[in-house]
């Protein structure tokens, strides 16, 4: 029996990293959207059937709709779960 932990895909994590006054934008495989804010980092982590990306900075998110695997926004602060919306989370920042 063969279990795949965190790490063990092939695929490496997907990173988007934006400048100052620049946005980008990055396409899932599942069809859900992130555009990526001034300054801001963005990494997709392939760890099997999950939907799961750190966020530094601000983005906003596309996200396809699937009950059975929700989408997660891991951020220092905490973590931002969804299964189907469009949403911006940003970080840091004033108080």
């Amino acid at each position: 029996r063969l279990l795949l932990r965190r790490g063990d895909d092939t695929r490496p994590d997907r990173r988007l990293v934006t400048a100052a006054g620049a946005i980008d934008s990055l396409a899932l495989d599942d069809g859900s959207r992130i555009v990526v804010g001034p300054g801001s980092t963005v990494v997709v982590a392939h760890d099997g059937a999950a939907r799961t990306v750190r966020l530094e900075g601000e983005a906003s998110f596309h996200v396809v709709h699937d009950a059975a695997r929700p989408f997660t926004v891991r951020t220092a602060a905490g973590d931002v779960v969804d299964i189907g919306t469009v949403f911006a989370v940003r970080t840091g920042g004033p108080d």
